[in-house]
């Protein structure tokens, strides 16, 4: 990379809407396609620091999240787009579709 090449995690925390430690979470997330269970539990801690009471508030619903449903929901908190999220967790958009309706059914049901 050019020295004068400003990174990712410099172009978004220069964005006055998004600060550092959000900037770093979105930064890790464009480059999380085909993570492994380890980069996963890294990018849920970063979330968390981030978004301290986010899945605080979901374990207090008594709600039980599938893996799948909540790497969902933390990339659309992060204000993802269905095919960006699609890439990242290695699906078609469709399932996404299908993903956020069961998880409508879940919520409501609980």
């Amino acid at each position: 990379m050019n020295k004068n090449t400003p990174s990712t995690l410099d172009v978004l925390t220069s964005i006055n809407a998004i600060d550092s430690l959000e900037a770093e979470l979105i930064s890790t997330t464009l480059s999380i396609e085909n993570a492994t269970k380890q980069e996963w539990i890294e990018l849920k801690r970063k979330f968390v620091r981030v978004y301290p009471n986010f899945f605080t508030a979901i374990i207090m619903q008594r709600m039980k999240l599938s893996k799948t449903e909540e790497r969902l929901l933390m990339l659309e908190k992060m204000r993802m787009k269905t095919g960006d999220i699609a890439v990242i967790l290695g699906v078609l958009p469709e399932s996404i579709y299908t993903t956020r309706y069961r998880l409508r059914k879940k919520i409501n049901a609980s």
